[in-house]
């Protein structure tokens, strides 16, 4: 087999593979990708692990009077190789005893390929659960947002993971690890299910790179689950995820209903000043409190420990607090939630120094909820 390909295209499409490929398997065939060809004749490169797989469609050019065959290549070592080569169609030869030759414009690479007979191919899919499309737009953004607050608990692999909850609505993104929460809500509109019925699909936390790449130019991601494993696909992607163990939590049950006080501030001064106030807390807590005192509203750090502290005053024309409130938080969390914050100000929104802490978009209806457990404050 002999065919010609685009190092930029090819290198593009590994770059990708190699994202799902793990560093080290137990099933060396899983060190390669495959070539194959579809029933449409399109041609495809697929690399997989134990838990997820990805075949993303490639333009190649069978030489004429060439048989077709699929063939194992070595990822590593292709990659490699194309990544030195120049912008030039290069020639790709498969013998029968898997002997492969990378032919370029003087010169050459040879490696040995593996027989695909011995690829692990994931098993037909059965009854479609549910299926919907989301704009990528929306997608990897949420996606990307919720997943400081995804939990790391390999015993309770449901946790370590950002839910979609899925409606006839449209769908909800949550991502809890038990100190944060991110809820985000996407309402498409009637009908949002192409098929199937409401259902909670988990992605895995720990590839999330491994989507963004091949999907980020798609305008359309379309999603189904047939509740042994999830496909996200386009024309010429699909990425395969097999279904995580455990049932997901009831995350509305954690979000406080009423929250009596609220502050509204601008974004850029509260990172600002969580940024100037932390520097002096301790490194170990990260210990911020946010404390109300007549007409003041103050951020305030120290380690007793080192001697240092730090206090810095917030303007806010927006503050129900009373005068007495305060409240400890870690001020790495929220950071990382404020970065989700897509509105000039946040509102922050309490119910007590022990209770959950809220931040919502100043916005009508804001379709983001976020929320930190606080930290206690000594004295």
């Amino acid at each position: 087999m002999k065919f010609t390909v685009q190092p930029k295209e090819l290198l593009r499409i590994l770059n990708a593979l190699l994202k799902v490929i793990q560093k080290k398997n137990s099933i060396p065939i899983l060190d390669t990708v495959l070539l194959d060809r579809t029933e449409d004749g399109r041609y495809t490169l697929t690399g997989s692990s134990a838990e997820n797989m990805l075949v993303m469609a490639v333009d190649i050019l069978l030489e004429a009077g060439t048989t077709f065959h699929k063939v194992c290549l070595n990822a590593q070592q292709l990659q490699a190789a194309i990544a030195t080569l120049p912008e030039q169609p290069v020639e790709i030869s498969v013998e029968d005893n898997f002997a492969t030759t990378i032919r370029y414009q003087g010169g050459q690479f040879n490696f040995m390929s593996q027989d695909a007979e011995c690829y692990p191919l994931p098993s037909s899919p059965a009854a479609t659960k549910c299926a919907f499309s989301l704009p990528t737009a929306i997608f990897l953004p949420a996606i990307k947002s919720a997943l400081p607050c995804a939990g790391h608990d390999e015993s309770r692999p449901q946790m370590s993971t950002v839910a979609l909850d899925v409606s006839n609505e449209g769908v909800t993104f949550v991502a809890c690890n038990m100190q944060m929460l991110y809820k985000y809500v996407y309402t498409h509109g009637i009908p949002f299910l192409s098929e199937g019925a409401p259902d909670m699909i988990l992605i895995p936390n720990t590839i999330f790179s491994a989507i963004e790449h091949p999907f980020r130019n798609a305008e359309v991601v379309n999603f189904s689950h047939d509740g042994r494993q999830l496909t996200l696909s386009t024309d010429d992607v699909r990425f395969i995820i097999r279904d995580q163990e455990g049932k997901y939590p009831n995350y509305n049950s954690v979000v406080p209903q009423n929250n009596p006080y609220h502050v509204t501030l601008p974004i850029r001064d509260l990172t600002s000043a969580l940024k100037r106030v932390s520097l002096m807390a301790s490194d170990a807590s990260q210990l911020v409190a946010i404390r109300k005192t007549d007409d003041e509203l103050t951020l305030t750090g120290e380690d007793a420990d080192f001697g240092t502290s730090a206090r810095e005053v917030l303007s806010t024309a927006d503050c129900t607090l009373p005068s007495g409130f305060a409240i400890g938080i870690r001020a790495s969390s929220i950071l990382q939630l404020l970065g989700a914050i897509s509105t000039e100000n946040v509102r922050l929104e309490f119910s007590g120094p022990e209770k959950p802490l809220i931040l919502k978009e100043d916005a009508t209806n804001s379709a983001l909820i976020e929320l930190t457990m606080p930290l206690r404050l000594n004295g």
